[in-house]
């Protein structure tokens, strides 16, 4: 797999960003790590982003405002939710950023192989 663009995880807990980080290196895939959507945003800014994994509660800009802005800046990107809002549901503004009740995946995952699964979908899509 040819892997030209990044995966970028946004979520404020360092203990997702860095198992997220340690799967996504073992499988030779490039990723950015962000504690913030301002963080996220600037990423998007200076790079090229495929796939953006994104947690909901954030401090700041939440996860649903980052979602919206992000699209606005690249509609090419593809959106993965990994949040433990477990009420957590896709709105209509979200659908519309490509979101659906397959991409939103609940912390935390036994396994991380349905959310990596995803992942590869979106990149390769």
């Amino acid at each position: 797999m040819n892997f030209s663009k990044k995966i970028l995880i946004i979520d404020d807990d360092p203990t997702i960003r860095q198992s997220l980080g340690y799967f996504f290196a073992d499988a030779g895939i490039p990723f950015l790590t962000a504690d913030n959507g301002e963080q996220g945003l600037e990423f998007i800014k200076h790079n090229k982003i495929k796939v953006i994994i994104a947690d909901i509660r954030l401090p700041g800009m939440d996860g649903v405002q980052f979602i919206s802005k992000a699209n606005a800046l690249d509609p090419a990107v593809k959106f993965v939710i990994y949040t433990g809002s477990s009420h957590f549901t896709v709105t209509k503004k979200l659908q519309q950023t490509g979101i659906s009740p397959d991409t939103v995946f609940y912390k935390p995952l036994p396994s991380l192989a349905p959310l990596a699964d995803k992942i590869k979908t979106l990149y390769n899509s």
